[in-house]
């Protein structure tokens, strides 16, 4: 099994705050679990490029040892899998650049990838951009470098000056 460690639960009941990443609340780590042992046998450390992994997605091919996880903060996905030696390693594998917006928290605007999907078949991923409006597509079929499947279905749009009233166009 492998979980991930996106934020302390006493922070994340008062709501998203900035300070609370610089001081270290929120994660950047996934944990391979022994499930018969109830013990954890590795940490995988994704650094500041993987703030906040969410949901953690393997393919559907019971043979591969292998998968994804989508980083919130980071607007990244890794690829997680298992090597000849038997131990895990991520890498990363896609980054959504910030956009540059006024007005905001901050000075850019992170993705903030909050869902992911490998299709049955995995020759896909999908993931909600959900700040910047989108949902992208991936093609996977070679995991260790994925290309862009031609898929971005737009919701709206921050960088056209449309905010919530041009959700579903």
């Amino acid at each position: 099994m492998i979980s991930t460690e996106w934020g302390a639960p006493k922070i994340l009941s008062k709501g998203f705050n900035i300070e609370d990443v610089k001081a270290g609340h929120y994660g950047h780590h996934i944990h391979i679990w022994d499930w018969t042992r109830h013990t954890r046998i590795q940490t995988l450390d994704l650094g500041e490029d993987g703030m906040i992994p969410l949901e953690i997605r393997f393919l559907h091919n019971p043979d591969a040892e292998q998968g994804f996880v989508g980083c919130a903060l980071s607007a990244s996905i890794f690829r997680f899998y298992k090597t000849a030696d038997g131990k895990w390693a991520a890498e990363k594998v896609i980054q959504v650049p910030p956009k540059k917006v006024e007005g905001w928290a901050l000075p850019e605007m992170p993705g903030l990838i909050s869902d992911i999907l490998i299709s049955l078949d995995d020759r896909f991923l999908y993931f909600c951009n959900w700040l910047h409006g989108d949902i992208r597509q991936y093609d996977i079929t070679r995991p260790v470098s994925p290309q862009t499947g031609g898929a971005d279905l737009s919701c709206w749009q921050h960088s056209q000056g449309r905010g919530s009233e041009g959700a579903g166009r």
